[in-house]
């Protein structure tokens, strides 16, 4: 049981690990927030909030956003 339970949370951090790097890799193909969200099937404020807790989580920025995009 301990180990199912371990293999469990194991799989739900490679899974986060992976959404992670899906948002990641398709804002930098765009450079926009709005085509990834679209691309991505998420609504524009709920990306927003995704990179902020991806933020959150590996503790540093990963875009800076202009008024033309990300870079």
């Amino acid at each position: 049981p301990e180990k199912a339970k371990a293999t469990l949370a194991l799989a739900a951090r490679v899974g986060q690990l992976l959404d992670d790097i899906e948002i990641f890799t398709v804002i930098s193909e765009t450079k926009s927030l709005s085509q990834a969200a679209e691309r991505l099937y998420m609504s524009r404020p709920g990306l927003s909030q995704k990179i902020a807790n991806i933020e959150a989580r590996y503790g540093t920025k990963l875009y800076v956003r202009t008024s033309t995009g990300v870079v």
